[in-house]
């Protein structure tokens, strides 16, 4: 009996081990590779992300940063000029709300490189441009649901350009949600009761 435990245990190993090192692979354009490894615990994470173009690497991520490749509402890669692009990858964050990690490409090598909140919705203006909306983190209730911590709203519009953040968008729609425009980054110490309207 304790043999037959023994060889299970083992088998039950061998499979942890061999999910563990589970190649992860995407390809956009036939130019833009992604490689990873399926985390150990879900395979809707991914780590050791390496990002290359052509064959050659462009990042490399911390090893401890794991990403997610499910189908969102914006597109996980966009081309902005012949031999330029915008990479969306999205990080996994939890607790915290995730975020994207926006990279872009321009002659087969990496020249910018921030991160941007995951866009909760989309809508299009009358002149048809697409916009995102999103936040960085999750706003708590403090103050028997009266206040909030300051955590603002950001649009972002996709050009042929790239996406951007629509900074006048961004300060109308905050001033009247806040009564203020406090800054385009959360202010966790600034609890507001935000407006209703």
């Amino acid at each position: 009996m304790k043999l037959v435990i023994t060889i299970l245990l083992f088998l039950f190993a061998i499979s942890q081990n061999i999910f563990q090192s589970k190649k992860f692979k995407v390809v956009y354009f036939n130019r833009i590779e992604i490689n990873g490894i399926y985390d150990s615990e879900s395979a809707e994470y991914i780590n050791n992300i390496k990002c290359k173009i052509d064959g050659q690497l462009f990042y490399i991520a911390d090893t401890l940063k794991e990403f997610e490749f499910s189908n969102r509402i914006w597109k996980p890669i966009i081309q902005i000029a012949k031999n330029k692009f915008q990479l969306l990858l999205e990080i996994n964050d939890r607790p915290n709300k995730n975020k994207i990690l926006m990279l872009t490409i321009e002659d087969n090598k990496l020249v910018n490189e921030i991160t941007i909140p995951t866009f909760d919705t989309f809508f299009f203006d009358n002149s048809n441009n697409k916009f995102f909306i999103g936040q960085s983190e999750f706003p708590e209730a403090v103050d028997n649901n009266k206040k909030t911590q300051y955590i603002p709203t950001l649009f972002f519009i996709e050009k042929k350009t790239g996406f951007e953040l629509d900074t006048s968008r961004t300060i109308k729609f905050n001033k009247k949600k806040w009564g203020k425009f406090y800054g385009f980054q959360p202010n966790f110490s600034l609890l507001i009761k935000p407006n209703k309207n």
